[in-house]
């Protein structure tokens, strides 16, 4: 018999600062997930683990202790001066509480809470907060390993047994029978929330998509038994699931014929288990990133950006693009552990499948990434196929930043510096790809999205050496704080792509969400010639972007 694979729990801890007395909530989220409020995958479901973040909710932990927790059986409204209450629909219950602290507070919504939209209460030190709660009968969250990545989620372990756990190196394979751990499967047998649970399925079963290919075979849908409130989904994976380094895992759950996704972590998955994954899109070959030796790197980064989008939201679409190209040319010196970080930043889906995430809708100034960087000489010249050569003096040594609207010529480029203290000159070509041409570009442009039936996207040309067409999607949640996307990536050779309801049910929706499309062609990972003393990388980046509006 095939032992099951588990995946890892890591529930996040998010520190708020500490308000002067008034308790107050900036969130209320889905223990294993997070998903913020206002996305339309947003919910505390009936018997799951939350976490409420804010100042004031809750006694200072002990020295060395990050919270306090509460033991088992839970407390059920009241613990270490906290009390926690939800009402809903004229329901009023006390909350299940895990442990508290001044920034952060978990419990278990109650089994017995109806389903709707009510309010969560906080009460410490004789005063009181209340926040606004939606609560279902089941939204899944999946519990997983966090990285500083951009993206939702960069990295989640599967185990090849009960206690050993999957990575690059050591990937999961079709046919597998894999365990998977969150919260929010729905009410609990018995309504049990503050001790050792019932196990059994819970409700209806719940549909796992790993690289958005469904489960044959999704076996057990319910409670673990070693502590309440988390949930355990077995399920195998598909023999046609996606190969690669990053393949997505969603969990769709019926919710009373109401479907609701999951967050979407990824994983590693290769065409035989307990062997490293494989991606044409890695911008690191494995060697380097396995190098225990501090790297030199040249890295060039090209991106021209034709934006069809109005100039205020709603407005006039313009009927040619608006032409944006930016050039970065760095020359880091990267540690190991800031060569992993970086590789991480720039992790892409697995080919045929779809990363997703939400981040903080605010605009941020692009940096270069944390190394020591090596003076190559002042200025750098960029030469393209045709026309003026561009000349980019060095904002620090070592770091080279330009902007202009000419475009970014396909073809042959060339590259020089004068040398500095640390390398040169240098002298070198690398190569510009064909683009593809977004075939139903104009028949996407301002269109309506139903989310429910995915979203095709068709593409023609391009040369297909070392690239691929990476697709992306934006929009933000009803109040503006967050931007929720989508991030996918296809061969050239494929002609198409669709992205799965799957993916798309986790958009806002209408025109409000201010929702924008891009289709855009990737050269990488390296086409430069070969650098004396550097490992070399060229990343160049055509990209469309236009706008549309879901339903």
């Amino acid at each position: 018999m095939q032992m099951p694979k588990r995946l890892l729990v890591a529930f996040v801890a998010i520190t708020g600062s500490l308000a002067a007395q008034t308790p107050t909530i900036t969130g209320i989220v889905n223990g294993a997930s997070a998903i913020p409020p206002g996305l339309p995958n947003y919910a505390i479901a009936e018997g799951s683990i939350f976490v409420v973040y804010g100042s004031n909710l809750g006694a200072p932990p002990p020295a060395g202790v990050v919270v306090n927790p509460a033991p088992l059986p839970l407390p059920v409204g009241n613990f270490a001066g906290t009390s926690v209450t939800v009402a809903v629909n004229g329901t009023t219950l006390p909350v299940p509480i895990q442990y508290t602290s001044p920034g952060q507070l978990a419990g278990i919504m109650p089994s017995a809470t109806p389903a709707g939209s009510g309010t969560l209460t906080v009460t410490y030190a004789g005063k009181s907060v209340s926040s606004p709660v939606t609560v279902l009968v089941s939204a899944f969250g999946i519990s997983n390993l966090r990285v500083p990545s951009g993206h939702e989620t960069a990295a989640v372990a599967f185990g090849t047994n009960e206690n050993e756990v999957v990575s690059v190196l050591d990937a999961a394979a079709p046919g597998d029978v894999l365990v998977l751990l969150g919260t929010g499967l729905g009410p609990s047998i018995g309504d049990i929330d503050t001790n050792y649970p019932i196990q059994g399925n819970l409700g209806t079963a719940p549909i796992v998509y790993v690289g958005e290919v469904p489960s044959p075979n999704v076996s057990y849908y319910g409670r673990t038994p070693i502590y309440p409130g988390l949930d355990e989904i077995i399920f195998t994976v598909p023999m046609n699931a996606p190969l690669g380094c990053h393949v997505s895992i969603i969990v769709q759950t019926a919710n009373l014929g109401v479907p609701i996704v999951s967050n979407v972590p990824n994983t590693a998955i290769a065409a035989t288990d307990h062997t490293p994954c494989t991606d044409p899109v890695n911008g690191f070959p494995a060697a380097a990133l396995a190098d225990p030796a501090s790297s030199n790197n040249f890295v060039v980064s090209l991106i021209e950006n034709q934006s069809f989008l109005p100039s205020t939201p709603g407005g006039t679409i313009p009927s040619k693009p608006v032409i944006a190209d930016t050039y970065q040319i760095l020359a880091p010196q990267f540690t190991p552990f800031e060569l992993f970080a970086v590789s991480l930043t720039l992790a892409e889906a697995s080919q045929g499948t779809c990363e997703a995430g939400f981040a903080p809708n605010v605009a941020t100034p692009a940096t270069p990434p944390p190394a020591t960087y090596l003076n190559i000489g002042n200025p750098l010249t960029l030469t393209p196929p045709s026309g003026s050569p561009i000349v980019l003096p060095a904002a620090l040594p070592g770091i080279f930043v330009g902007a202009d609207s000419l475009g970014i010529a396909p073809g042959t480029w060339t590259l020089a510096t004068p040398g500095g203290a640390n390398e040169g000159p240098l002298n070198l070509n690398f190569k510009i790809p064909q683009p593809v041409t977004w075939t139903n570009q104009a028949s996407l442009t301002g269109a309506t999205i139903n989310r429910a039936n995915g979203l095709t996207l068709t593409w023609s040309g391009g040369d297909g050496v070392n690239g691929f067409v990476d697709i992306q999607g934006f929009a933000a949640n009803t109040t503006g704080t967050f931007l929720i996307g989508y991030d996918c990536s296809a061969p050239i050779s494929a002609g198409s792509f669709t992205v799965p309801p799957a993916v798309l049910l986790r958009m806002p929706t209408g025109v409000g969400a201010n929702a924008t499309l891009q289709l855009s062609t990737y050269a990488y990972p390296s086409t430069i010639s070969p650098i004396q003393g550097f490992n070399d990388g060229n990343f160049s980046q055509i990209q469309t972007i236009i706008p549309i509006v879901y339903q």
